[in-house]
């Protein structure tokens, strides 16, 4: 939240005496933020298991080896070699909200078709909004890589661990959102002048990683992981005693994901509307005034 009011700040600068009204209450945030980040435990360390540094064994066998082993990762990860090699390994922690870790306990891998497809339109959304970058923006966007690095390594360097031990995605995952949020801002239509085409696969391939996500989390606990169909109907070990069986919910919760996405398609490309490429121009007098 404090980050987000920093970047409301510095993305709404314009006329001083009136802008410097409008940051009093960002201001607050931003210091009372700072505050309890700095004073609470956590930004010396996270008291939740984390995962491991292979994207492919399940996260229920960190706890084993992070146990085993803690008094030494604590001895590797110290100093500048841990921190070079936490640096090398932090894109992992941002990719993990595509899919690249485990859902719920991170005991539950996702195939490798849902994040290539999620990582794949993160990068190529954050690309597209990089044509509409002005100043203030291009500003905002370095300040959130630059938390979404100092953050994680902070916490990881206090604690002596590595990219893959108590610090998890998602408590990097406001920032990540913050970052493509402002990255797709400036744009003066919704559809940010992206074709109809472009759009449907974009959201074509964000459905796909949502049925797939959502088959692997219920066959997880219906059947286990230990059995490889794709059918959830069979080998089930837990499910309710109604004639709705656990392939008609699926796939029923995928339509209904698929079909909220068309309706969003629908509303970003009216009938009779051409979509071209404007961005929203920043105001002369603002950037004058503020002299950038």
């Amino acid at each position: 939240m404090a980050f987000a009011a920093l970047a409301a700040s510095i993305l709404t600068y314009g006329r001083v005496s009136a802008w410097l009204k409008l940051t009093i209450l960002p201001a607050v945030i931003i210091v009372l933020g700072a505050f309890f980040f700095l004073t609470a435990g956590q930004s010396t360390g996270i008291a939740t298991v984390g995962a491991t540094a292979s994207t492919s064994a399940p996260a229920s066998s960190v706890a084993d080896s992070a146990a085993a082993g803690s008094e030494a990762s604590g001895a590797a990860a110290g100093g500048i070699s841990g921190l070079l090699a936490n640096l090398m390994d932090l894109p992992w922690l941002w990719t993990g909200g595509a899919g690249t870790w485990g859902l719920g306990w991170l005991d539950t891998p996702l195939p490798v078709s849902v994040w290539v497809l999620m990582i794949g339109v993160l990068i190529a959304m954050v690309f597209w909004g990089l044509q509409a970058s002005g100043t203030r923006k291009s500003i905002v966007l370095v300040l959130a890589l630059i938390a979404l690095a100092v953050l994680p390594l902070y916490i990881l360097w206090g604690k002596n661990l590595r990219v893959g031990e108590w610090v998890q995605p998602r408590y990097l995952l406001p920032l990540l959102l913050i970052f493509v949020g402002v990255a797709l801002y400036g744009f003066a239509k919704d559809h940010l002048g992206i074709s109809r085409l472009q759009a449907a696969v974009v959201f074509a391939a964000v459905a796909v990683s949502n049925s797939l996500a959502l088959h692997n989390n219920m066959r997880r606990y219906i059947s286990g992981l230990g059995d490889a169909g794709f059918n959830l109907n069979t080998n089930i070990e837990w499910w309710w005693n109604m004639p709705i069986s656990p392939m008609l919910v699926w796939m029923g919760g995928s339509a209904a994901f698929a079909l909220m996405l068309v309706g969003l398609w629908l509303w970003l490309y009216p009938k009779g509307e051409r979509p071209g490429l404007r961005t929203s121009q920043e105001p002369a007098a603002s950037l004058g005034g503020a002299g950038i």
